[in-house]
């Protein structure tokens, strides 16, 4: 099951990382192409999904280990984290197809940035947490 687990992360790091660069290009003045950015989070989501899933059935197979472990912990709270954002990130997809940065409201920018911020350092986090859990 731990394979499963890691070829999921295998196929969201990647997408993440392309989907956070085109994000990064778009608030620098380039176009973003949402079919792309869709697709991007469609994968996203489907990793996420999976990672989910068979982090679950690891934690069946390790319950009595992990609940007396810190960093189970706070890799579930920052999985919970990254799967409420993953929902933000949706909605504000529509807002960055629709108008390019620059013609975004202050509020609008500052949203899609702590949410970039947020995905960033919740992935790296959750990495972190199960490098620490072993």
């Amino acid at each position: 099951m731990t394979a499963l687990h890691l070829l999921f992360l295998c196929i969201a790091i990647p997408a993440v990382l392309y989907a956070d660069l085109q994000g990064f290009l778009w608030m620098r003045g380039g176009q973003l192409n949402g079919r792309l950015m869709d697709r991007l989070h469609t994968v996203v989501y489907a990793a996420l999904g999976g990672l989910v899933l068979t982090g679950l059935m690891l934690f069946l197979e390790r319950s009595a280990r992990l609940l007396d472990n810190p960093a189970f912990y706070m890799k579930m709270f920052l999985v919970g984290v990254l799967v409420f954002n993953s929902f933000l990130i949706g909605r504000h997809l529509r807002l960055a197809k629709a108008r390019p940065f620059y013609a975004l409201e202050t509020r609008e920018k500052s949203v899609l940035i702590a949410s970039g911020v947020v995905s960033t350092l919740g992935w790296l986090g959750a990495i972190a947490g199960g490098m620490l859990i072993g």
